[in-house]
């Protein structure tokens, strides 16, 4: 009987621990803006080069613009949803569909892509953008999938 209030006390001081880091976009994306990237996505999906304007990210800009940040990100499909994505500078980072339903994963960037080594998983992204906004793109048998992109960071 005495265990039940500590037990108690442990799972409200979890929750809580949990509940506090909420993401929240740092500079969100208007509706319009996410329409008109949706747009240029849906008009450009089969094309082999990126939308004018836009233009692929190398590895380099890659890390300067992704390691260390969090990301939203928007996936495009007939069933959409919201990744979350923290990218680390070791090496780690967590990908999932919210906060409590992450998993932790590695990294790495090559000359052209981010790729994230998860279990179960391994995706290998092109990152495309037009200066303020970023779209990662990659292939899956014979298919491309777009997340467009928010930096987000975590309230306490």
């Amino acid at each position: 009987m005495r265990l039940l209030p500590a037990f108690g006390l442990l799972l409200s001081t979890v929750l809580a621990a949990c509940a506090a880091r909420t993401p929240m976009a740092v500079d969100p994306l208007s509706d319009s803006e996410m329409a008109e990237i949706r747009g240029l996505i849906d008009r450009f999906h089969d094309s082999k080069t990126p939308p004018p304007g836009w233009r692929e990210l190398g590895g380099d800009e890659i890390r300067k613009r992704m390691v260390g940040h969090s990301y939203f990100g928007y996936q495009t499909t007939s069933q959409p949803r919201r990744f979350v994505y923290e990218i680390m500078p070791d090496g780690k980072m967590w990908r999932g569909l919210g906060d409590l339903s992450r998993s932790a994963c590695d990294w790495k960037i090559t000359q052209h892509t981010l790729n994230f080594d998860c279990s179960k998983v391994y995706h290998e992204w092109y990152v495309l953008t037009d200066g303020p906004h970023m779209v990662m793109v990659r292939y899956y048998q014979g298919r491309r999938y777009f997340n467009i992109l928010e930096e987000i960071t975590f309230s306490d």
